[in-house]
């Protein structure tokens, strides 16, 4: 198959366009899209004040980061297809 992709568009396998598709077409109840957030991050530390001092004043950092996952598609698996 040939396929003329223009610029600024990108070719989707088809469990991710699956995934965008439903989003679209407004799939789940109500039209809401449910996001579900894991964060794990590995603390080497020796004290729960060394923890508190690394979160501390970082939040919206954090949430910059987060947000920009997102952005990028990372909760859809797109993270990997992303060009900046």
């Amino acid at each position: 198959m040939i396929v003329q992709v223009h610029a600024g568009e990108m070719i989707v396998p088809s469990g991710p366009a699956q995934a965008l598709r439903d989003l679209a077409g407004g799939a789940g109840v109500g039209n809401t899209i449910h996001l579900h957030v894991t964060h794990a991050p590995v603390i080497n530390a020796v004290d729960g004040a060394s923890v508190r001092r690394l979160y501390e004043g970082s939040e919206k950092q954090l949430l910059r980061q987060l947000q920009e996952a997102v952005r990028k598609g990372a909760h859809l698996g797109f993270s990997e297809l992303s060009t900046g």
